[in-house]
């Protein structure tokens, strides 16, 4: 039984990710409110790690959406939990401290969400 040859990863440095992540960070940072906004295309339209979830016609994050909000928070807190806790685990280190900032990024966006309807 022969096998394919895997196609080579474009494998980065912690530093060359750090650097990424500091850069971007740097830039999303708002000076007047010391909050960082991403400009880039919500959580739920994204996946790390894959296209599993955004081939499903329906994916989990829609079902979680219309949860009570409070729940909502605790699951996607749970969730970059999830990733931090299992680093290096199942899946290379940098792909699950991005799979959580992914859920970080969604947990964001929940709370801007709360944010904006207790400020109308």
């Amino acid at each position: 039984m022969t096998s394919t040859p895997k196609k080579p990863r474009n494998k980065r440095t912690l530093g060359q990710i750090a650097a990424e992540f500091h850069a971007a960070h740097d830039a999303a940072l708002n000076p007047n409110t010391g909050v960082v906004t991403f400009a880039h295309s919500p959580a739920s339209l994204r996946q790390v790690g894959g296209t599993h979830y955004k081939q499903m016609a329906v994916q989990p994050w829609d079902v979680v959406d219309d949860w009570p909000l409070e729940q909502r928070i605790g699951f996607y807190r749970g969730g970059v939990l999830k990733y931090l806790m299992r680093m290096g685990a199942k899946d290379e280190g940098a792909l699950e401290i991005a799979k959580g900032q992914h859920y970080m990024a969604k947990l964001l966006e929940v709370l801007q969400e709360q944010s904006a309807q207790v400020a109308a």
